[in-house]
């Protein structure tokens, strides 16, 4: 009898046994069949990957859901800013009947202009974690609500703010604080305007001028640069016929927008690219309409390198010619690139301290336009709460589809990973009742040892 091969039998089933126990306890008390490389390592790295892919999931429906709360914020603004907007629509049926006095009018436009403030501090204020919503500062709005960088939703919303809604300038809803002049923008002082800012129509240039006026007559501007180059729609008019001075024409410059009445633009454009001539410009205004028309408020909105200059001028009863008016151009480009890079800065929300025009055009002809102006200005603001909604059902559905995927993509990795209690629980009963057999067997083994070696020393 080999007594020794025997012990160290048991001794090695013990071990393979205790082995087998504590890797059951493990796994019991953490849950999951899956501890280490060891237990299963394809298993380990296909469940892996599935809970970096559900756990981006749900990230992906945490991120929906924040952007449905941020633009249920918007909707709700948007919703007040109609509200406003309906109640200036009122008040200007109010101011267009002759059963409200001139002094009653005053008062309304008061009314008028404080819910257009009011129409601005919401639109200004409106935000979601210091992040502005309904300025444009923001806009667009991407949403990552999936695993993959394409998985984006994207909501526009435009700047809504009053110097933005209604119809083209001046006719635009917060221009009637004074009358019909067209509101210039205040940039910030760091702001870098690129060639094809907004404020001006048509082609991009180093020098701009850009004429616009309120009725739909025949005007026709001419533009004289440091070299005597004229610029305009008549050849007379161009070439002989200012203030008796000769003048070549179109050389070196462009024009690009032009309207000799009849067409509802009312604006001419002439713009001189980076090579533009360095001196004093002029230009002179003429009205071609007959019968003529007054008065005539005409906008002159002046670019030179990265400044904006507005002069409001008028070609008064019994004249047809108005000028010269002269700016210069020192041919500082102010840091604006040739190719640009960067767009204009309107993220500043307005605080243009203006004064308020009650007699030119009369409130009455205010009231009549300003009807028009809220009506579009009402469906501008629809189409950008359509925006908000839309994006809003979007994200929606995104939500419910990222949380099949992740109770799925969770329901696979379970299978792989997570432990089966009522199987393992019956492998560790057995496991145990082996230990403690083993345990009672090597007791008898060691006492036969005892008794062997006893007998041998007799």
């Amino acid at each position: 009898m080999n007594i020794g091969a025997w012990s160290n039998l048991l001794k090695e089933n013990s071990i393979n046994n205790n082995k087998i126990l504590g890797n059951s306890l493990e796994k019991l008390s953490t849950g999951l069949k899956i501890n280490k490389a060891a237990d299963d390592a394809s298993g380990l790295a296909i469940s892996d990957k599935l809970r970096t892919q559900a756990t981006g999931i749900k990230q992906g429906i945490d991120n929906a859901n924040s952007a449905i709360a941020m633009m249920n914020i918007a909707d709700k603004s948007i919703a007040e800013l109609s509200s406003i907007l309906d109640t200036i629509k009122a008040k200007a049926i109010q101011m267009n009947t002759d059963t409200t006095s001139e002094e009653g009018r005053k008062i309304i436009k008061t009314d008028i202009l404080k819910l257009i403030e009011n129409y601005d501090d919401i639109v200004c204020r409106t935000n979601y974690n210091q992040t502005p919503l309904l300025n444009g500062c923001a806009t667009p709005f991407d949403f990552q609500v999936g695993e993959y960088s394409a998985d984006i939703v994207r909501v526009d919303i435009d700047n809504i703010e009053s110097r933005q809604m209604g119809q083209a300038d001046p006719f635009k809803l917060k221009n009637f604080i004074t009358g019909f002049n067209a509101m210039p923008v205040e940039l910030p002082p760091t702001t870098v305007i690129s060639p094809e800012e907004a404020g001006l129509a048509g082609q991009s240039g180093v020098v701009r001028v850009n004429f616009s006026w309120n009725v739909d007559i025949d005007i026709d501007p001419v533009v004289i640069d440091p070299n005597g180059d004229a610029m305009g729609f008549n050849a007379s008019w161009a070439e002989g016929d200012i203030n008796g001075d000769t003048h070549s024409t179109i050389s070196g410059g462009n024009w690009d927008v032009d309207d000799t009445g009849g067409t509802g633009t009312n604006q001419e454009n002439f713009y001189w690219a980076i090579s533009a001539p360095v001196g004093d410009y002029n230009f002179y205004i003429r009205n071609y309409e007959t019968p003529a028309t007054f008065p005539i408020d005409i906008q002159v909105t002046i670019k030179t390198g990265n400044n904006i200059e507005v002069r409001n001028l008028a070609i008064p009863s019994g004249e047809k010619d108005i000028g010269p008016f002269t700016f210069n151009y020192d041919g500082s480009l102010n840091n604006i690139p040739t190719t640009p890079t960067s767009p204009i800065e309107t993220c500043a929300c307005d605080s243009l301290n203006l004064i308020r025009n009650d007699d030119s055009p009369t409130l009455l002809h205010q009231a009549i336009k300003l009807m028009e102006v809220v009506d579009e200005a009402l469906t501008q603001l629809n189409s950008q709460r359509s925006n908000v909604g839309a994006g809003i059902n979007q994200l929606e559905v995104s939500a419910k589809n990222m949380m099949t995927s992740y109770v799925n993509v969770k329901s696979a990795e379970s299978v792989i990973r997570d432990l089966d209690y009522a199987s393992e629980s019956a492998n560790f009963n057995k496991a145990n009742i082996i230990s403690q057999a083993g345990s009672f067997v090597q007791s008898q083994a060691n006492n036969i040892d005892k008794q062997y070696v006893s007998q041998l020393l007799k």
